[in-house]
């Protein structure tokens, strides 16, 4: 992967270009295959993360927007159903529900110091950010900025859990809409 508007795939026996996909708005900064191998994932610069079809290069809709800095990790996990997409330098990454690309959560932020795009570091010090799932996906690992990295435990039963113990009542009606608004609401802390 070139830091570019371009995406090439090759056949690997015959080092034959078998796809060139242009990402118009911005470079690409980082792909990832989905594991039945229909998908490909790239993150851009632009901040946008975009779904082509691997045997096509036509964009699969929706763009999965809203992260803030150009996301230069992406990554699977088991079986396809969650994407984690993290941020260039700012050591933040989001979880989506795949392959409808809705936020899974909010987003989570690793290591002591919570970078920003207020509180990040020179961009001498910046990597690109990655997360890798553990092979079932019950954790994912994300690596930041320096001393900005988390092991997370993925099960939703201990996020209920925490967030429960943390609050210490159940969620408003308007907590549901604005954080689970296509959910219906439920008695979790009880």
């Amino acid at each position: 992967m070139t830091p570019d508007n371009f995406m090439r795939i090759y056949d690997v026996p015959t080092r034959r270009q078998l796809l060139r996909i242009e990402n118009v708005d911005a470079p690409m900064l980082d792909a990832v295959f989905s594991q039945d191998g229909t998908r490909v994932v790239t993150g851009t610069n632009s901040g946008a993360t975009r779904q082509w079809d691997a045997t096509t290069g036509k964009e699969i809709p929706p763009a999965l927007e809203g992260q803030v800095g150009p996301i230069g990790g992406v990554a699977f996990g088991a079986g396809d159903t969650l994407l984690a997409t993290t941020a260039v330098g700012l050591s933040t990454t989001r979880l989506w529900e795949m392959p409808g690309g809705r936020p899974f959560g909010a987003d989570l932020v690793g290591g002591r110091v919570p970078y920003t795009t207020r509180t990040g570091f020179s961009d001498g010090d910046v990597v690109q950010s990655r997360s890798a799932f553990s092979p079932v996906g019950a954790h994912l690992a994300t690596a930041g900025g320096p001393g900005a990295a988390e092991l997370w435990d993925l099960a939703p039963d201990h996020w209920v859990r925490a967030a429960c113990a943390v609050a210490g009542r159940e969620l408003t009606a308007a907590e549901w809409r604005e954080e689970l608004p296509a959910r219906r609401p439920l008695a979790l802390c009880s």
